[in-house]
């Protein structure tokens, strides 16, 4: 029901806050054992990167991704942020991807979760894809500023 009348209904409406407080929400019902509730929020967080713009979506995918408890979680969102960095990097703000989808990358280049790992490695293609060597470059420095 949400994802198939309530997210295109409301999309040209919602702002940043909401659209973090929304997925918050969405990410705790796709973390359930209830398995038609997981399906169902996963089925919303589907129409919300259909509807809603992809920019407003990055940092709370990012938060999700590098923050979340639940591996099921983190892989999804992280799946869905690949499938949207060309059109962000195509947006009015590209910065978005070198500000902080390009610091997830390479923070979750140490995660030992195989899963993670897997969806990691496809945010990369993505990003290595649409951005070039800006990614190299992004990846570089942000390689060169950890702390040892």
């Amino acid at each position: 029901m949400l994802e198939g009348e309530v997210v295109p209904s409301v999309a040209e409406y919602v702002d940043p806050g909401t659209v973090n407080s929304l997925t918050q929400a969405v990410a705790q019902c796709m973390g359930s054992s209830n398995k038609a509730t997981a399906i169902q929020a996963n089925e919303t967080l589907r129409s919300m990167t259909k509807f809603l713009d992809p920019t407003t979506l990055t940092q709370p995918f990012v938060t999700l991704a590098e923050h979340h408890a639940n591996s099921r979680v983190r892989v999804a969102v992280l799946e869905h942020l690949s499938k949207s960095i060309l059109e962000v990097y195509s947006s009015s703000k590209p910065n978005l991807l070198t500000k902080y989808v390009v610091p997830l990358a390479a923070k979750l280049s140490t995660e030992p979760k195989q899963d993670i790992q897997g969806a990691n490695r496809v945010l990369i293609r993505a990003l290595k894809g649409a951005m070039g060597d800006e990614f190299n470059e992004g990846m570089r420095a942000h390689v060169l500023s950890r702390p040892l």
